[in-house]
């Protein structure tokens, strides 16, 4: 990690005589910002010009918006070794249209995934989603509200794929509500192909 301080400023002139440090970093924005954030500690290297570097000693992850809210620490080898997430450039504009344009699908995925009857579903908003699932919360009747985490079937792949796991859950969602049996496609017979 690189930290961009002032030269000569009070930071620098702090970590002259101690150089460990942490730092902070979470998203600005809303919905991301409530998902989780990461603290990173270890030593400022000040020798050389700034941006200078934060030679990590460890990692601790504060993250999950469901029950599984937790905090994990990560090794300073796991965190250099982290693929970044395949949405993250594009989860916002997915939460965007999936909530502004394609909510009764949401309402249809969670009620699948809670087993409760889609006319129980008071609320479903997606939070957040990352190439694993994605965040919803919901409000049930008869149940306290709180997020729930839908995973996707597989991993994906990249945003439009992202659009294709989360159409096909709703689909899925959508014949499991109405126990569709989809008619079967009859064999072609080889001797009329001539």
């Amino acid at each position: 990690a690189w930290v961009h301080l002032a030269a000569g400023g009070p930071e620098v002139e702090a970590l002259q005589s101690n150089a460990k440090a942490s730092l902070t970093v979470q998203p600005t924005a809303y919905p991301a910002r409530s998902v989780a954030c990461v603290t990173l500690s270890g030593e400022v290297d000040l020798s050389g010009d700034t941006p200078y570097q934060l030679r990590m000693d460890k990692a601790l992850y504060f993250g999950g918006l469901d029950a599984s809210t937790s905090v994990v620490e990560v090794t300073s080898e796991d965190f250099a070794a982290a693929e970044p997430d395949v949405l993250r450039d594009s989860a916002t504009e997915l939460v965007e249209l999936w909530n502004e344009e394609r909510a009764e699908d949401l309402y249809r995925i969670v009620s699948h995934e809670m087993d409760v009857p889609l006319t129980d579903m008071a609320y479903a908003e997606m939070v957040w989603i990352d190439r694993l699932g994605m965040y919803v919360r919901v409000e049930v009747e008869g149940k306290e509200p709180g997020v729930v985490r839908v995973p996707f079937y597989r991993p994906v792949l990249d945003e439009r794929d992202a659009r294709s796991v989360i159409t096909m859950a709703a689909q899925i969602a959508w014949e499991a509500e109405r126990s569709y049996t989809p008619m079967p496609v009859p064999a072609a017979d080889a001797a009329s192909n001539n």
